[in-house]
Order: structure tokens, then sequence, then C-alpha cells
């Protein structure tokens, strides 16, 4: 077949130019190298296995004779190959290649060549045809590296099986992990694992962390430590070289009420008259490896409805990772009522472009939380048991309470330090004048306290009492 003339080239490209836009690019895949070897990268002092790929062989072919030489920090690999013909191959393009044992080696960058023999150089007598050598590129011997690692989750609950993930930012896409175990003992959690290269994967640009994963029994509530315990690559061959585990974090496993499920204020209640941070919090994320965007709040039917899309980093290596963590909104004050919460979580694809289309759910929402707002009306000095109230005060040993004149239904008494920390509570009918006892309530040693009287209507009042010796 005849090879078009420059000319008629000329033509073609010309017209091409006419559809492309203009400062158009012509994309163009990199080349393939020849070589790549597998690892690239090795630990110092130690003997490995190094296997030189190349797309020029196919699963027909053999090889033997293979043989290594080092000197003055370059590595010759030397090898003879052939096809066997009754071998057919899948339709699969991958590289491959040799395998040499390699001898341990010190620290440094070694650039490897591949010298292939023709079966005359290994027989007698030898040939005195030309070795071709070829460049397969550099392998890099460092110092025994230390592996950072975290753990996703930190906190599970209890007796509840469970997906551990062991993570680290040395670690891509590109690894297969092999001989992986989990063993619990005494308060110790041991996650075992080989990590072997694999070359047929290509990562993305972005380096996030990847690790290997463990399927853990349901445990009982406390604290455990997390150890890993990499194996030496050298295992496959039958090393004897003992690994060493290391304490990569604590795992809390929180007991089976003690962990909230869901979307949730906090705190979930405030006070009217005053402008809002509020919190929408959830214990399945953390504040280090998750933000939120295009947070979105608004108060309707005396409801309030947040959206925000959840974004990941997987990448960030963090000393403490807090749970529970969500977005905070800034809102103006609210009226004294109960608020309840409905979340949606929105997919991020819809803010961007080409936009998707997702679908409303034909459900009614499902409030997760409900926000208390409560007025506070009086904080009373030094209350005595008289008047028209309310009014609280050390008795015969007891805290006696008076509700203000003209009170209806159940009332809730918190009492508090002067920190906030409740120390009781209880439930007062209103429709008597005579002094309510808080039964059950221990007298604190001395000092002052904080009685919050709360009405059904959530009207809020808050008494300074003092207590007695």
């Amino acid at each position: 077949m005849s090879r078009p003339s420059p000319s008629l080239m000329v033509v073609f490209i010309t017209a091409l130019a006419a559809f492309l836009p203009m400062h158009a690019q012509v994309v163009v895949d990199p080349p393939v190298p020849d070589w790549s070897l597998n690892p690239g990268a090795v630990n110092a002092g130690q003997v490995f296995s190094l296997s030189a790929l190349s797309y020029k062989y196919t699963c027909a072919n053999t090889f033997a004779n293979q043989s290594v030489v080092v000197n003055d920090g370059r590595i010759d690999l030397s090898f003879t190959s052939a096809v066997d013909t009754a071998v057919l191959c899948a339709a699969i393009v991958k590289p491959f290649g040799p395998t040499f044992n390699m001898p341990a080696l010190k620290a440094g960058k070694y650039p490897v060549y591949m010298n292939l023999l023709l079966p005359c150089h290994v027989t007698q007598p030898m040939c005195k045809a030309a070795v071709r050598v070829e460049e397969a590129g550099t392998l890099v011997v460092t110092e025994e590296d230390k592996v950072t690692y975290v753990i996703d989750p930190t906190q599970v609950e209890a007796d509840q099986d469970f997906i551990l993930n062991l993570l680290s930012p040395q670690f891509g896409c590109n690894i297969d992990y092999l001989r992986t175990a989990s063993r619990v003992q005494d308060g110790k959690i041991t996650l075992t694992y080989l990590d072997k290269p694999n070359p047929l994967v290509r990562c993305a640009p972005s380096k996030p962390m990847y690790g290997p994963a463990y399927k853990i029994r349901g445990l009982k509530a406390g604290s455990y430590e997390v150890w890993a315990e990499r194996l030496p690559a050298c295992v496959e061959e039958g090393c004897k070289m003992a690994s060493i585990p290391e304490l990569v974090a604590k795992l809390v496993v929180m007991p089976t009420n003690a962990v909230r499920k869901g979307w949730f204020f906090n705190p979930r209640e405030v006070k009217s008259g005053i402008p809002l941070s509020l919190k929408v919090v959830n214990n399945e994320y953390g504040n280090c490896n998750t933000e939120f965007d295009h947070t979105s709040l608004v108060v309707q039917d005396n409801g309030i409805h947040v959206s925000f899309v959840i974004v990941n980093h997987p990448e960030r290596v963090c000393v403490m990772d807090l749970h529970p963590h969500g977005p905070t909104f800034q809102m103006d004050a609210l009226k004294p009522g109960r608020y309840p919460l409905y979340v949606s979580v929105m997919p991020a694809c819809i803010y961007t472009e080409p936009r998707c289309l997702i679908g409303m759910p034909d459900t009614i929402l499902v409030a997760s939380d409900t926000l208390i707002v409560s007025q506070s009306v009086t904080l009373g000095g030094l209350p005595v048991l008289s008047g028209s109230g309310p009014s609280a005060a050390w008795t015969d040993g007891a805290l006696r309470l008076l509700l203000p004149d003209g009170a209806q239904g159940t009332w809730r008494a918190d009492v508090l330090n002067l920190s906030g920390r409740r120390l009781f509570s209880a439930a007062v009918t209103a429709g008597s004048s005579k002094r309510s006892a808080l039964s059950g309530m221990l007298k604190p040693n001395r000092g002052i306290i904080l009685v919050r009287l709360v009405s059904p209507a959530l009207e809020t009042h808050t008494l300074r009492v003092p207590v007695p010796d």
C-alpha cells in the first residue's frame, strides 16, 4: 500500500484544524517504558526478589540463566529467553519478565541494566555475538522505613462486628496485602499484613491513604491498643526474620447505649433572644478527615432544615480525631419552643458541571433530634420561701421549691453547680401553694448552687441558692 503524499497530508491536517476549537491541543499518551522494576524501592540490608518486566514478553516466554552483578553502584541483570509455542495466552496485555534473587544492598540509587543473552552466550564454545544491553530504570534502596499509621474508625460500638482499616500515607492504591490476620488479646489488637507492590495498577495523581482492612468480632466496652505487624518481604521465600509490632493508636469501644446514632444538635438546649452558633454533629465523623461544604439552614414550619455536602480527606494524618463532628451554622435568635431537626446530605455532583439529577424521596422526612429553645426570665439573688415565687431554699435539710403564682402543669427542676454541670433533676407538679421538697437530692457540702425551673411552655427561671454549712 502506497503512503499518502506530503501534499495530501497538509490538506488533511488543514481540514482537521478547521473542526478543532482555537487553542485546542492534541494530547498524546506518554510512551510506555521498555522496562519496569518490581519493586522499585526496597529496604537496605535485606535480601529480596526483583522482577524486571517488559511488554515485549508474554506469558509464553520462559526465562533462564539469570545472574546478578552489582559493581560500582550499578546492577547488571543477565538472562536468556525463549518462546514456548505450546502456550496460549489470554487476550490481556500486561508485562512479563524474569525474576532475580537479589543480595542485600546498601542505601542508595542503583541504575539497572538488562543484559539480553543469546543461547550461544551460555554454551561452549561461547559465541562472539554482542550482548544487547538495555536500561531498565533505577532501583532505590533506603534505610528501613518506619511506616506511619492511622486507624479508621477510632470509636466503635460494643458487641458489634466491624471493619477496622489500617491506613498509611506511604501506601498507594497499587499495593496488594497478603497474609492479613488479626488477633485480640489482653486489651491489644494486633493487625498483621505483608505488603506487595502491584505494577499492573496505575494510581490517580492524588495520594490518599490506603491499607489493609480487617473484620473484627464484637468487642467488650473499653479502650484497646492497636498494633501493626508488618511482615518482611522475604517471608515468602521462607526467611526467619522477625517482625516487630508497632503501636498505632487506641480504639475506643463504647457501651451500646452510649453511642448515639445519626445527626443531632450540640448543644441540644439554647436560650432565646440570642444569635446562635448551631452545630449539627454525628458520631460517625471526626474533625480530622471530614469537612462540610455547601451548608444551608432554613427554619420553616417550626422545624430546622439543614443540608450540606460531606467532603472526605482520607490522606490527612492527625494526632487526634475528635468525634462527633459536623457542620456549624450561624443563625439569628429563635423564639422559645421546640424545633425538630431535618437533615439532608447532598451529593457533591449537584454543585459541579455537568450537574447530576437526584430524585426527591417520596417518604416524609423524619426528625433526627429536637432543639429546645428556652427563655431565661429570672435570676434570683438570695430567694426566700415567701411571696409570689418562684423561690428555693434549704430548709430542714432538704431543698424546697415554690413555683410562681398561677403556674400550671408539670415543671422540670434542674440543680446545677456554678460551672453548669447538672447535679440533680426532678419533676415538680404545679397547683399547690405548699413548698415542694426535692426528695433524693443530696446536700452539697457548701457554696452556691443554681436551680433551673422549666415550665411546660419552656419558660425558664434560674435561681441562685446558697448552701448552708
